[in-house]
């Protein structure tokens, strides 16, 4: 579903107090995890903020432009981050400059991102291949340590996937 869509009509659901983060790896697309909130605990926060994160081909961008902030409908935010090639991503520091765009994150916001694990792709790839891929997957490092995000305000909502034969 689009954002476009879900602000327009969102669910009717109730508001609890606090600040929800949902990395977003699509900036038009409402994250599944937000989602799996709404069906498993039928809930979404007061403050809802779909995040963004663009890897741009310059080394550095300037402090200035690395933030874009749209206030979508009442308490829901998309913000978009910019990361040149040779900066380490650092999401806890670009996201205190959301305060110039009057939004504020407080200090205890739970940041919800994806986890998939790969379950098995016998007949796709060869035995081997399939199971470099499953261990490489698993060695992978996690999103919130590359971001750095506090790791005691993450939830990570794992998907599993299972390779099919065409």
């Amino acid at each position: 579903m689009t954002i476009r869509q879900f602000t327009a009509n969102p669910p009717d659901v109730q508001r609890v107090a606090g600040t929800a983060v949902y990395l977003a790896s699509n900036p038009n697309l409402v994250p599944s995890r937000l989602f799996y909130n709404i069906r498993h605990y039928k809930v979404m926060h007061q403050q809802v903020i779909f995040l963004h994160v663009d890897n741009e081909e310059v080394p550095y961008i300037p402090a200035d432009e690395r933030l874009h902030v749209v206030g979508l409908a009442q308490g829901i935010y998309t913000v978009s981050v910019r990361f040149g090639f040779r900066e380490q991503p650092d999401l806890s520091a670009a996201l205190g400059g959301t305060v110039r765009y009057h939004l504020e994150i407080p200090p205890d916001a739970t940041f919800f991102v994806a986890r998939t694990s790969i379950t098995g792709c016998e007949g796709v790839l060869p035995r081997w291949r399939c199971l470099l891929f499953g261990w490489m997957t698993r060695q992978s490092e996690s999103t919130a340590t590359y971001f750095n995000l506090p790791s005691e305000q993450v939830v990570e909502i794992g998907t599993q996937i299972r390779l099919q034969p065409r």
